[in-house]
């Protein structure tokens, strides 16, 4: 029955997948923008919720109506390939990715279409590039960009690596914390020992519900004077102190 429940439910997304995917694709060269969003970006927004809710992930977003106005980054804790769904359903969101996903047939396409930005994590002057790239690039819709810099093991928040906070700094880029909680990681943690095929079947063929907050602290606004290292340890403080007292995160000294 389990096995039975993972192909349904995965069949159903694979079928949603396509057939969104088509739409994107037809309507990616139209330039009308909807609430300053391209109009073929807001199709990974409903694919994001129609594959949640087939997946059986209920979320809650208090405060998610700030994304409509903010211009900047978002910063979140990240433990799960569900991270990425949950902010891409509830506004198209942007993302900072590996140079490598820019080959991927079709991925590749759509994440360029998205205006993700791309990373050669390995050449450093990529990365220069790239920072300058998001200190220049328009703020709206916002970008993700995940300062642990991998996955976490889903009870942990690691350090945060500072080039994030630099480039906040540098362009005076306000972000949001995000604090994303699960009330069962056990079934949504994606473990580095296995692969995301391992992952998505353990939460496909799972019965009940699983629920998925997400938490948007208040609102950074960097100056030229902050330091990017102490920005970072005080907002990595703020968002463990919210995914240890909501969440399953421990509180590390």
């Amino acid at each position: 029955m389990r096995y039975l429940r993972a192909y349904l439910r995965l069949s159903f997304i694979v079928l949603m997948l396509i057939s969104g995917t088509a739409l994107f694709l037809l309507t990616a060269w139209i330039p009308l923008k909807i609430r300053r969003i391209r109009f073929s970006a807001w199709f990974t927004m409903w694919m994001g919720r129609i594959a949640l809710w087939l997946l059986g992930v209920k979320v809650e977003a208090p405060s998610a109506r700030e994304l409509n106005t903010h211009e900047g980054f978002l910063f979140p804790n990240h433990c799960t390939y569900l991270d990425i769904l949950l902010l891409v359903a509830i506004l198209p969101v942007r993302f900072v990715a590996k140079e490598e996903v820019r080959r991927f047939p079709l991925i590749g396409y759509l994440a360029a279409a998205v205006g993700c930005v791309f990373v050669r994590r390995e050449d450093k002057e990529s990365r220069t590039a790239a920072r300058r790239q998001l200190a220049d690039i328009e703020p709206f819709p916002p970008i993700v960009l995940y300062p642990e810099g991998t996955r976490n093991p889903g009870d942990t928040l690691l350090p945060f690596r500072y080039g994030a906070f630099e480039i906040a700094v540098q362009g005076q880029v306000p972000f949001i914390p995000v604090a994303i909680m699960y009330d069962r990681p056990d079934i949504c943690l994606w473990s580095k020992k296995e692969s995301i095929v391992t992952a998505v079947l353990r939460l496909a063929s799972r019965q009940g519900a699983v629920k998925a907050t997400v938490r948007f602290l208040p609102t950074i606004h960097p100056q030229p004077t902050d330091d990017p290292i102490t920005l970072a340890q005080t907002t990595h403080s703020a968002m463990l102190a919210v995914l240890s007292t909501e969440g399953a995160y421990q509180q590390v000294s």
